[in-house]
């Protein structure tokens, strides 16, 4: 989804289950832009969560971070994958691509 939304992923690779990061390892890749959307969670939780770690050194690197509802746009097969496509695309390239729902993802900087 990452590399169809004209981003490349640094910390995942396609075609490979995702696994537990270490803060650590997101500091060593510096990424300009995260999308923080766990499992399980709609945008309400992933924004509260979400902004709790806006204070976690390995995250300074970013100028972009969001939080997105991974359940229903991410992690589902079907048309809301292509939403959640858009939605990456838009977080990657802000200033190319129109603004998503709104409720799919939403910006935890100001």
């Amino acid at each position: 989804m990452i590399e169809a939304a004209g981003g490349q992923p640094v910390l995942a690779a396609s075609g490979v289950p995702s696994r537990r990061l270490r803060w650590q390892e997101v500091a060593w890749e510096a990424p300009e832009v995260i999308v923080f959307m766990p499992c399980g969670y709609g945008l309400d939780q992933a924004v509260a969560e979400g902004k709790a770690l806006l204070d976690v050194p390995a995250l300074a690197s970013a100028s972009r971070i969001f939080a997105a509802d991974g359940s229903a746009y991410f992690s589902r097969p079907g048309p809301r994958v292509v939403d959640g496509i858009e939605a990456l695309a838009w977080a990657i390239h802000p200033d190319s691509i129109p603004a998503p729902r709104p409720e799919a993802i939403q910006s935890l900087r100001p």
